[in-house]
């Protein structure tokens, strides 16, 4: 939805994908597979660690999915990707760092 506001729908229109069905459909395999892969890694890491864990585990994957991205994308990112994706990555870091720093200064502290 957001490429057809930003007007991008006669590039989306023009896709080699589109025209051809079986890469089409090859793409939507991939993205399929890979969606019920991150499902179950989520479920598994939820399940074996505490939520800072996984919180920290999902920033490293929305950083490494970020980089695949840009690599596997033939055009550069625009200023604006890079700075909201900047924004983003730090905004969660320095909500794992607060929170990590909460646990850690209550567990350290004896209770009377």
């Amino acid at each position: 939805a957001a490429s057809f506001a930003a007007g991008e729908w006669p590039s989306i229109a023009r896709s080699p994908a589109l025209a051809d069905p079986l890469r089409l459909a090859g793409e939507m395999l991939c993205s399929i597979a890979m969606a019920l892969l991150y499902q179950m890694s989520l479920f598994a890491c939820t399940s074996h660690n505490t939520p800072l864990a996984t919180s920290i585990s999902g920033n490293f994957k929305d950083l490494a999915s970020s980089i695949a991205g840009v690599a596997l994308d033939s055009g550069v990112p625009s200023a604006a990707s890079v700075f909201g994706l900047g924004m983003s990555l730090c905004g969660a870091f320095s909500y794992v760092w607060q929170k990590a720093g909460t646990l850690g200064g209550s567990a350290a502290r004896p209770v009377a």
